[in-house]
């Protein structure tokens, strides 16, 4: 896992988006998540399931706490710590996949 510090945190660098091989479900309040690989579910809250479909979309860590920040009443100070937290557990049980962002 590539890491870069942004916003005064350690966070995920390069273009994120969900792995094609982790399946989603919308639940009422949230989301479940399938490894196909591993035959896990995880389960996610409404603003997990959030950050979730916005990685339908290729993005980077701070194009997501942009979303999020914009989003929710949340401080960015705060906002950035729990997705950055967030990105780590879902990196850390590779349920995403993380490519090099193409040069500017």
């Amino acid at each position: 896992m590539s890491k870069v510090d942004i916003d005064g945190g350690s966070q995920l660098s390069g273009l994120i988006t969900a792995d094609p091989e982790v399946v989603s479900c919308e639940l009422a309040d949230g989301a479940a998540l399938l490894d196909l690989r591993s035959s896990t579910y995880f389960s996610l809250n409404e603003a997990g399931a959030f950050m979730w479909a916005a990685l339908a979309t290729p993005c980077t860590t701070h194009d997501l706490i942009d979303k999020v920040h914009q989003h929710y009443a949340v401080s960015r100070p705060q906002c950035a710590s729990d997705v950055t937290a967030w990105l780590e557990k879902l990196a850390d049980a590779n349920l995403l996949r993380i490519e090099d962002a193409p040069a500017s």
